[in-house]
């Protein structure tokens, strides 16, 4: 509701700024209808009154913002498809506050293991965690930071039980991929030990399934910002697809991996990510023989028009596929001329 209220603002700046302006013009109709007497006026400050509050419903109600029951599906298919004893670790106000719902309100699981690292430096979200999970092991910070990393949860309860993180940690700590192997499910990460083997057909299909049962049609809404308080789903969702494209990529899957990258866009097409891996695919992959030159080319730029922030070494290796592309592109049209004479 908070939120609600904050998206709300812009809408009744127009209502404000109306409602002050008819309340100057009411106290001029009072000094009036006070020395005239006259009932003409006092109607007509009635009719304003009604006319500022139609204005009023006007404005705001038609831009509120709306919501879906997106975050909702989101959460409740992530955590309801893990394991039991699942451990959790989620980050964002989405997934937090979606999985709080779920153990609060609906009493989903209880016996699960959800929770953010990112509120472990707070002493009250300790002590809750400590009754509510006396099994967790929570380690001190590292020497020299103040918080206590994803990875340091990961390693003092592996064994436990079967651990899942939200999507988001493969940026915030790049740590937990130099020991673990993480495998795109149900909208989370699942923690593997490196070797760790899926029945490649079982997963495919499962994430084709999953795919699948989207609204497509409730993503576009969100990017026209008809549902505003949802806008980070388009990330999270996104980041899921390209994730599991790349795990495709890994095992040689260049078909799935295609797909997933195009599933990956079609729900946020301003993520630049995939546009990279599929330029990857279409001309820098050995073992793929379907090489499209123009097509990676066209994906490489679109990768640089939307990546925000690159990093001087990414903009360099991005600037040298290109180059090698358009390099490769000479040699063989010089190559074909010199065949021809």
């Amino acid at each position: 509701a908070t939120v609600a209220r904050f998206y709300m603002l812009p809408s009744l700046t127009i209502p404000i700024v109306l409602s002050l302006g008819i309340i100057l013009l009411i106290q001029k109709i009072d000094k009036l209808s006070e020395s005239q007497a006259n009932e003409y006026l006092k109607t007509s400050k009635v009719i304003l009154v009604f006319v500022l509050i139609g204005l009023m419903l006007q404005q705001s109600l038609p831009n509120m913002p709306k919501h879906s029951d997106l975050t909702y599906q989101f959460v409740k298919t992530a955590i309801e498809s893990t394991e039991p004893d699942a451990m959790i670790l989620v980050t964002g106000d989405i997934p937090t506050m979606g999985a709080q719902y779920l153990l609060s309100v609906e009493g989903a699981k209880k016996q699960r293991t959800i929770f953010s690292p990112g509120q472990l430096h707070l002493d009250w979200v300790n002590e809750q965690l400590k009754k509510r999970y006396p099994d967790l092991q929570i380690p001190d910070p590292l020497p020299g930071k103040q918080f206590t990393s994803a990875r340091q949860i990961i390693d003092a309860n592996w064994g436990k039980y079967p651990i899942y993180i939200s999507s988001e940690f493969v940026d915030i700590d790049k740590s937990i991929q130099e020991k673990y192997t993480l495998w795109p499910k149900n909208y989370l990460l699942k923690v593997e030990l490196p070797g760790t083997q899926y029945k490649l057909e079982d997963y495919i299909q499962e994430n084709e399934q999953l795919y699948n049962s989207l609204n497509l049609s409730e993503f576009n809404d969100i990017r026209n910002q008809r549902y505003q308080l949802e806008t980070p789903l388009l990330t999270t969702y996104s980041i899921h697809y390209y994730n599991l494209g790349a795990i495709f990529y890994t095992v040689h899957k260049y078909n799935e991996a295609i797909k997933s990258f195009n599933h990956s866009l079609t729900i946020n097409p301003d993520n630049p990510q995939p546009y990279k891996a599929l330029a990857t695919l279409f001309y820098f992959t050995d073992d793929y023989n379907q090489k499209q030159p123009q097509l990676a080319l066209s994906y490489l730029d679109k990768y640089i028009q939307l990546s925000k922030e690159l990093t001087v070494e990414d903009y360099n290796n991005t600037q040298s596929m290109i180059q090698k592309i358009v390099s490769d592109a000479k040699q063989a049209e010089t190559q074909e001329q010199q065949d021809r004479a």
